[in-house]
């Protein structure tokens, strides 16, 4: 009864982003996001973590790219995505909605360690990453970690091609180019004396990438700051 449940609760998680979103239907997109959410609840399971929230947190992550075609900060733009779908469904408890959400959010940080439940969703991401495509190129930090999770499951750790990693130092700088270009952008758009209210069409194009339903009563007066913040 409990296993029917849970799997009831990740289908109609499945559901409502499948119907949510046209580009889901990018078989690509779609597999991304099964593929993840697969390794999730395996891992969840191997450490004794909840196979179900791992798995839902797995099929969220990187919702806010495939809705908007924006990359930036997956982690924290996902997390704020579908922070009102979740709650929506209510289906869930304040504190499942609290861990799928740090899953989310520090899916990237994968330079420390956080809690079991959003280490689970970094390291399924990059076996979905290694297995998807074996030419990936990553990180050194990443191939570590993936060398230990193969170790963790019984893999020879020899099956990470450790020349397949990228200049740190380069990504650091693309990191920080993308920052400066994020606020030279919202700048622009300050001088643009675009006005916070629904009847602004500029206005209203904003606001279609933020996930709540009534932000135009939220960002009101004060939306450039918010764009920052979001984006």
């Amino acid at each position: 009864m409990i296993c029917e449940k849970k799997s009831k609760r990740l289908g109609i998680v499945r559901s409502l982003v499948y119907e949510m979103q046209s580009s889901f239907k990018n078989q690509k997109a779609w597999a991304h996001l099964s593929g993840v959410s697969t390794f999730a609840s395996m891992l969840a399971m191997r450490r004794g973590q909840d196979s179900e929230i791992a798995a839902i947190a797995g099929v969220l992550h990187d919702f806010y790219f495939y809705k908007t075609g924006i990359n930036t900060f997956p982690g924290h733009n996902s997390a704020d995505a579908v922070r009102p779908i979740i709650r929506s469904t209510q289906i869930f408890t304040d504190e499942e909605i609290s861990v799928i959400l740090r899953s989310i959010f520090y899916q990237e940080d994968r330079n420390r360690v956080h809690g079991p439940d959003e280490e689970v969703i970094k390291d399924a991401i990059l076996l979905q990453r290694y297995f998807q495509n074996t030419g990936n190129h990553l990180l050194k930090t990443d191939i570590h970690r993936l060398q230990n999770v193969f170790i963790e499951l019984g893999i020879p750790e020899g099956n990470v091609d450790t020349e397949l990693n990228v200049d740190v130092e380069a990504l650091n700088r693309e990191t920080k180019d993308r920052r400066l270009m994020l606020a030279d952008f919202a700048e622009k758009l300050a001088e643009q004396n675009i006005i916070g209210v629904p009847e602004d069409e500029r206005y209203r194009e904003i606001c279609k990438y933020w996930p709540d339903s009534d932000i135009y009563k939220v960002l009101e007066g004060n939306w450039c700051a918010a764009f920052v913040y979001y984006c």
